[in-house]
Order: structure tokens, then C-alpha cells, then sequence
């Protein structure tokens, strides 16, 4: 995601402690939407664990290419 211009300009004008409470905001939400697949899956509802685990994988990713931005950040 953070290779769509429109996407990485505005997490480039964000200042450094905000991209990093993004990047926690995404990892909750990630390990929220990770709790909510495996009770899907006990449940027998193979749709919603699809949805939320394509969820938890897709915010784990840019939380995870959001870490990465915010470390060069530092570097530098």
C-alpha cells in the first residue's frame, strides 16, 4: 500500500510519533482481526474467517512496511 503515491505522501508528511501510533493502531487491529478469524473458524463460518484473516494479513503488511519507514526515519 505504501507504494500508491497518493498512499506514502501522506504517511511521509506525518510526523515521526504519529507514524509510529499508526503503526501500533495497525498491530492491534491486525491481532483484533486474527481473534476474530479463529472464532469464525470454531464457529464453522468459512467466509468471515476468510474476510477477517485477508484483514489481519493486509494490516499486519502495512504495519509492517509502516515500522520499516519509521526505522529508516530514525537512521537518518
Amino acid at each position: 500500500m505504501l507504494k500508491l503515491p497518493e498512499v506514502r505522501n501522506e504517511f511521509d508528511a506525518l510526523p515521526p510519533e504519529a507514524r509510529e501510533a499508526l503503526v501500533r493502531m495497525l498491530r492491534a487491529i491486525s491481532r483484533a482481526c486474527r481473534e476474530s478469524a479463529a472464532h469464525a473458524y470454531q464457529t464453522r463460518k468459512p467466509p468471515m474467517y476468510t474476510y477477517w484473516q485477508g484483514l489481519a494479513v493486509n494490516t499486519r503488511h502495512l504495519a509492517l512496511a509502516g515500522r520499516a519507514t519509521v526505522e529508516n526515519t530514525r537512521r537518518s
